[in-house]
């Protein structure tokens, strides 16, 4: 990346708003915000500019999922820089046919993510979009510290594949079809990962419920 262009990234990171509101990749727009083929093909065309909306789109699902995946909130911004400046070195390869550019983003954020560490790590899972399996993790009584740690220390062990399937499924909320694309294997293999990750962690919160 020659110098011009890595201080034009810098300065359009600088001026983003990255949302924090806890939205998903399919809940998030922007207001007026220009279909992105045409926001990318004017980034393209020399408009870096436009490129902090695609930060400031994506950017707390982006870091969401890293710091789920990597256990620290430090590295996950440090790694979520990265994974854009990453996309916008690589802008010119991203097409319709590659899928979403969300999904796109994800794969990146995903493998540059698994390559710092050696295994998911997470301290503490931010859930932020609607899970299905139950949980008391906003409860601040002994029982529900208990019960988050305890999800916690589940979630940590789970395979690396499915711990990737289900935060991009229960967590960002990307279709079976897309999660197939970020993990490049079919799409029956990712319905297994989630439903085996679903299962494991159900059963560790009914066996600590039982406990309580």
């Amino acid at each position: 990346m020659n110098r011009k262009k890595q201080a034009e990234f810098g300065e359009l990171i600088a001026n983003s708003r990255v949302s924090t509101d806890g939205s998903t990749l399919h809940e998030h727009e922007n207001p007026g915000m220009e279909d992105e083929r045409e926001l990318i093909q004017a980034v393209l065309n020399g408009h870096a500019d436009r490129y902090r909306y695609l930060v400031e789109r994506y950017g707390a699902p982006i870091v969401r999922f890293i710091r789920n995946l990597c256990g620290d909130a430090h590295d996950a911004e440090d790694i979520a820089q990265d994974v854009f400046l990453t996309a916008y070195n690589k802008l010119d390869s991203w097409s319709v046919q590659r899928g979403r550019f969300g999904t796109w983003l994800f794969a990146i954020a995903r493998n540059q993510t698994l390559n710092s560490i050696r295994r998911p790590r997470p301290a503490s899972i931010t859930v932020d979009g609607a899970v299905d399996i139950e949980d008391s993790r906003g409860s601040d009584e002994p029982e529900g510290r208990e019960l988050r740690t305890e999800l916690d220390s589940a979630f940590s062990e789970l395979p690396q594949d499915q711990c990737v399937a289900f935060l991009l499924f229960e967590v960002e909320g990307l279709s079976y079809g897309e999660i197939a694309q970020v993990e490049r294997v079919p799409v029956g293999t990712i319905k297994s990962r989630i439903h085996r990750a679903r299962e494991r962690l159900q059963n560790l919160l009914n066996h600590v419920r039982e406990d309580l």
